[in-house]
């Protein structure tokens, strides 16, 4: 079995550099959206909170219990919008890890690819140059032929 060629034998880590980059590109894409997914709840959580303690500023009379029902109901979804708050900061650092792993692994397939192109044009002038050294070779062959039969 010949040799393979240096390109041949990176272009295969070349490929597996390509998927690697491929697959976190995903895994980046799945972050930012679930982060964005969690931040739009947020956003209505706050909104709604705005809402409802507005709501029940208005003047209103009311009496103790139907007050303390709506200072609870607020506290609760205080304490919501505190967990949906975490939630979102937790899935930004998963996001922003997620988008350093792929820009990593970029980087590495387009070192590759450089690679990989530069060891193709070394051997392209190497094939061209035996490729000139036949070719002077075989003039020579004749030049030396055609005095040997005059």
């Amino acid at each position: 079995m010949p040799e393979q060629k240096k390109s041949q034998r990176f272009e295969t880590v070349r490929n597996l550099a390509e998927t690697e980059a491929d697959r976190l590109a995903n895994e980046l894409s799945a972050a930012q959206q679930a982060w964005q997914t969690q931040h739009n709840k947020l956003e209505e959580l706050r909104a709604y909170c705005r809402e409802y303690a507005t709501g029940h500023q208005s003047g209103q009379l009311m009496d103790l219990a139907a007050l303390q029902s709506t200072q609870h109901f607020v506290d609760q979804l205080r304490r919501a919008i505190a967990m949906q708050e975490a939630t979102v900061t937790r899935l930004a650092g998963e996001r922003d890890a997620a988008r350093k792993a792929w820009m990593k692994a970029r980087k590495h397939a387009l070192s590759m690819d450089t690679l990989v192109d530069r060891y193709q044009r070394e051997e392209k002038r190497e094939a061209d140059r035996q490729e000139q050294i036949r070719s002077d070779d075989l003039v020579n062959q004749r030049f030396v032929w055609s005095q040997q039969s005059a």
